[in-house]
């Protein structure tokens, strides 16, 4: 069944064969003045633990038949003589069958680099004899769930796939290579399953919320909208949200301008520095969080001196956050940014100069940040936004036309960052000084129940309500 298999495999490709290639997909864009010489361009790249010459392999293909035999020996031939890695088919057929030597071609091309294949349905055992016997560079495991159900003779046992693949992880001498075949993982694979897990949590989070009790409860049956309520939450929500875009509208500035100078090296180096970044913000952010609900709830009790506190906890807890987390990963920013750049130095060393001007002083972002979270606390969401469109965005666009054409280096840019960071924050702690008294004067000495009672605050729960 096996070499019945195969070499069907072989024919059916060879009947529904494509005009279609991968590299149909490539455009290669002409460059009438090339950055670099030809001698210094470099092909090598860094897979499964070793240095390869080239970026690409013959990936596994076929075995276990006559056909596959011959398919094999040539594919071999090609590779040793190009010097790249190919991949058996897998080795499956000659573990039932040891005089199977469709996979025997390191005897013949003694300088090919050689990986095999084998399917996660098979146990340690079988999977150390294949590394045994094909002293391959690199194996590779597949797991083909669709092609196993479609096949009469296919597997139809799975609960041992993922401890096979934990033993393989720990015993297999070589590095090993997890891929699906037929079904793919590809981009849009992933995007759908994150669009499904989300719905999915969303489902799972309502469902939750109509089994809570109390305060927590959530009953469709009553939901409906409080246009009083709806207005008030628009008032704060929508001078975020615009907000928000501000920021986003200013950083596709700062990128376009760090396109503009043509070097990959730099783009690449700029997009490893700010997914690094992205780690540090993410602490910083909780404490802007934090801010923004402690100062509402305090506010709404008309705990005013309280307001005051949680504005200097959250703002020292958010600069020491940014300023020690910001730094260290500057400190092992080689190490970090060579997980997004293995084996690209030049890419490593611009993520650095980003690095320096931005994590270092990312404390900046998180005092400005705070700020925010105080003043929404409080109510005002419009100043914050007003602030941010002519401090991030306005001064920024400013840099970029003045500056940036007179320093045109991506430190330059970069370097308007802390600068936008720190005028902003200080305008927001200017215009919280300025509403505070006011801002206070709402609810100092009425306490929680008239402030609750103010328009667009919530109104009295109802007895049948309350828990």
């Amino acid at each position: 069944m096996t070499t019945n298999r195969k070499d069907e495999h072989i024919r059916y490709a060879l009947e529904q064969k494509s005009s279609y290639n991968s590299f149909d997909e490539v455009e290669l864009i002409h460059s009438s003045l090339p950055l670099y010489d030809l001698d210094e361009i470099d092909l090598s790249t860094e897979f499964a633990g070793r240095k390869w010459d080239f970026p690409f392999y013959i990936n596994a293909m076929t075995g276990g038949s006559e056909k596959g035999r011959e398919i094999n020996q040539k594919l071999a031939q090609v590779a040793e003589a190009c010097g790249i890695l190919f991949v058996t088919g897998s080795y499956s057929a000659a573990l039932k069958d040891p005089t199977d030597d469709s996979f025997s071609v390191k005897s013949s091309h003694p300088k090919l680099l050689l990986g095999t294949n084998i399917g996660l349905d098979k146990p340690i055992e079988l999977g150390l004899q294949t590394v045994e016997a094909m002293n391959p560079l690199l194996l590779q495991v597949h797991v083909n769930v669709m092609q196993e159900l479609l096949m009469p003779e296919g597997e139809r046992k799975f609960r041992s796939w993922q401890s096979h693949l934990a033993d393989y992880s720990k015993q297999i001498p070589v590095p090993i290579v997890l891929k699906e075949v037929g079904f793919g993982m590809d981009v849009d694979g992933v995007a759908i399953a994150t669009i499904i897990s989300q719905y999915l949590s969303a489902i799972l989070v309502v469902r939750c919320l109509m089994r809570e009790e109390g305060a927590l409860h959530l009953d469709l049956r009553r939901l409906g909208l409080k246009w009083r309520i709806v207005k008030r939450i628009l008032q704060v929500g929508l001078p975020a949200g615009v907000q928000g875009v501000i920021f986003s509208l200013s950083n596709v500035v700062i990128q376009s301008s760090l396109n503009s100078f043509n070097d990959p090296v730099v783009v690449a180096g700029s997009a490893a520095a700010a997914n690094i970044e992205g780690f540090v913000y993410a602490a910083m952010n909780a404490f802007y969080q934090t801010a923004l609900t402690f100062t509402g709830q305090n506010y709404g009790a008309g705990q005013c001196r309280r307001v005051d506190r949680v504005l200097l906890l959250c703002e020292s807890f958010s600069m020491v956050t940014g300023l020690i987390l910001g730094n260290l990963a500057y400190l092992f920013g080689t190490q970090l940014a060579g997980i997004y750049a293995p084996g690209e130095p030049d890419v490593i060393a611009q993520a650095l100069v980003r690095m320096c001007f931005i994590c270092c002083p990312y404390c900046l972002c998180g005092f400005m940040d705070t700020m925010v979270g105080v003043l929404r606390g409080i109510g005002y969401s419009v100043g914050p936004m007003v602030v941010s469109l002519v401090g991030a965005c306005g001064l920024r666009l400013v840099w970029v036309a003045t500056l940036s054409p007179l320093f045109r280096t991506p430190a330059t840019l970069y370097l308007s960052y802390p600068v936008t960071w720190t005028i902003t924050g200080l305008v927001h702690v200017g215009v919280f000084l300025f509403v505070r008294k006011r801002a206070y004067a709402k609810v100092q000495g009425t306490g929680q129940a008239a402030y609750l009672h103010m328009e667009g605050h919530h109104p009295p729960v109802p007895e049948e309500a309350k828990p």
